[in-house]
């Protein structure tokens, strides 16, 4: 997350953004047969860690995506009809 000039931008902001951004590429990749998913590295949150990879000091690093295709079938799913987790509040 390259964190912007303009301050009035909450920092949190900025990482809800990435958060979206990153959904929307996972879900994409599912959407083509990927497997996929985010993992963020402990070393990213040690201080001084954006630094070594060439960032601003403001900026983070919020994680990495994993792409691939799966060896084998894909896993079957064991989650519950939408029916059973749902409550409707009028």
């Amino acid at each position: 997350m390259a964190r912007t000039e303009n301050t009035r931008i909450p920092e949190i902001e900025e990482v809800e953004a990435v958060a979206c951004a990153a959904q929307n590429i996972l879900l994409t990749a599912t959407a083509y047969g990927l497997g996929s998913f985010w993992s963020s590295p402990k070393f990213f949150y040690e201080k001084g860690s954006s630094k070594r990879f060439g960032y601003g000091e403001d900026d983070k690093m919020l994680g990495l995506i994993y792409l691939g295709y799966p060896s084998g079938d894909w896993p079957k799913s064991h989650r519950k009809p939408l029916e059973y987790v749902t409550e409707w509040v009028e």
